[in-house]
């Protein structure tokens, strides 16, 4: 199964229940079903988005029956009228590296226990399935252990090809510890308590460390600037509603743990950027090995060219 699609399938579910019983509990109930519809029945499933479309409507009209039209549906037109995602470019999106490396260079990107993984999937035709069966574990299992491949084969390839500024450099593992840590460190500012990152901070004062307002964080991006450090930017909302951003520079140490190096609590600069923004990004040059090539005397010079 392809994490991306599944991760679709129950997205497009929650937010559709969510829309049409407007219930952020009950729309994640009906989620988890829909999720689960899929995973039994993915392999005859030819297009997971409008299946899940269907099946979501579906579940939210049983739950409405059974509760004797006790909740809340939108009109027929509005629910018609929700996007419905088209699966070609959804996959247009998603690229398989599992398929795409010979297994000469799957050995030399992955270790010893993912090149195994690797082997069985390749085998298997790329079902989960078949793995599963070969493996002698649970569905559940086999499909943890494809995805950790997968995302390990990723992030080693396009480290090898010279990407540095993308959280698809990121292997399972320190992905995991990446998301411990900021959710570590959004609960320690929120109540104060820097005492407990002490695991955490290497050389770094607790008191020139300053506490954030932070209500909400959005998703974080992430920067390799060399081997061993690596630099966090976490845009979060603050209790005005307003977008902010902090960064925190850390490394990986010899026990695999998060060290971290460098807190800054605000960029240096913000530039406005003038609304439409798709002229204004239709100047900047593309992106290469994931970074934007632009000095900041270059964007400064074409927002002056259009004011807002």
């Amino acid at each position: 199964m392809n994490e991306e699609i599944y991760s679709l399938v129950r997205n497009n579910a929650f937010n559709l229940a969510n829309s049409m019983i407007r219930n952020y509990h009950d729309a994640e109930d009906i989620a988890q079903i829909v999720s689960l519809k899929y995973l039994l029945n993915q392999e005859e499933i030819l297009n997971p988005i409008a299946w899940s479309f269907k099946v979501t409507k579906n579940e939210v009209y049983g739950r409405s029956k059974k509760n004797k039209n006790s909740e809340v549906l939108l009109q027929k037109e509005a629910i018609e009228s929700f996007e419905e995602k088209k699966l070609e470019n959804v996959m247009g999106k998603i690229q398989d590296y599992d398929k795409l490396v010979s297994l000469d260079e799957a050995k030399q990107l992955l270790s010893r226990d993912d090149y195994r993984i690797f082997r069985l999937w390749e085998k298997s035709n790329y079902k989960v399935s078949k793995v599963s069966k070969l493996l002698g574990l649970s569905y559940h299992s086999s499909h943890t252990r494809v995805y950790k491949m997968k995302r390990n084969l990723r992030a080693q390839k396009l480290k090898h090809e010279g990407y540095t500024t993308s959280k698809d450099i990121i292997d399972y593992n320190t992905n995991k510890k990446i998301v411990k840590f900021i959710k570590m460190f959004v609960d320690k500012m929120n109540s104060n308590d820097l005492k407990s990152l002490h695991s955490y901070l290497e050389h770094i004062p607790k008191e020139e460390i300053e506490c954030l307002d932070i209500v909400k964080v959005l998703n974080y991006d992430i920067k390799l600037k060399d081997n061993m450090i690596h630099e966090i930017l976490l845009p979060y909302f603050d209790s005005k509603n307003k977008v902010q951003f902090c960064g925190v520079r850390f490394k990986i140490d010899k026990h695999r743990r998060i060290k971290v190096t460098e807190f800054i609590s605000k960029p240096k600069s913000v530039l406005a950027v003038p609304k439409p923004h798709k002229p204004f990004l239709e100047k900047l040059p593309k992106e290469e090995k994931g970074i934007i090539q632009n000095k900041i005397a270059d964007i400064r010079n074409i927002l002056q060219e259009d004011p807002p």
